[in-house]
């Protein structure tokens, strides 16, 4: 696993992970229903920890889950929590919520994300499709 880059793959049931540390951009797309979700973001984690030492100092992570289960929802709030660490030791961190519409059960979640984390968000309706890097309006 390089510390540069994160690639992996969507499935049926886990979202595609993308991340280029030495660019700064990191995404999170599709489902997130994995049977365990410590045994999917482990590794995410694990590399946040030494690809975040080696990234760029201004940081856009999008989130654009289709749906989230409860497994998820924890260890994504730790890769949050990950981001807070990296803004308060000075650098610049934007997060992209993507959600469906405005009573979207996955925009709560980020609401509340955005709240525990203290770091501003910038919801946008729709969904990214990163094969193509297009935006779903749902």
């Amino acid at each position: 696993m390089s510390i540069k880059t994160l690639v992996i793959e969507a499935t049926e049931q886990t979202p595609k992970v993308s991340f280029y540390a030495e660019h700064g951009n990191f995404s999170i797309v599709g489902k997130s229903l994995p049977d365990s979700g410590e045994s999917f973001y482990q590794p995410v984690l694990e590399w946040l920890d030494k690809g975040l030492e080696k990234s760029a100092n201004i940081l856009n992570f999008e989130f654009s889950l289709e749906q989230l289960n409860l497994s998820s929802s924890k260890m994504l709030l730790f890769i949050l929590y990950k981001l807070k660490e990296q803004k308060e030791a000075g650098k610049q961190v934007s997060i992209w919520w993507y959600h469906g519409d405005e009573n979207s059960d996955i925009l709560e979640v980020g609401e509340d994300y955005e709240f525990m984390v203290d770091i501003p968000f910038r919801f946008k309706t729709g969904y990214l499709n990163l094969s193509q890097r297009e935006l779903f309006v749902a």
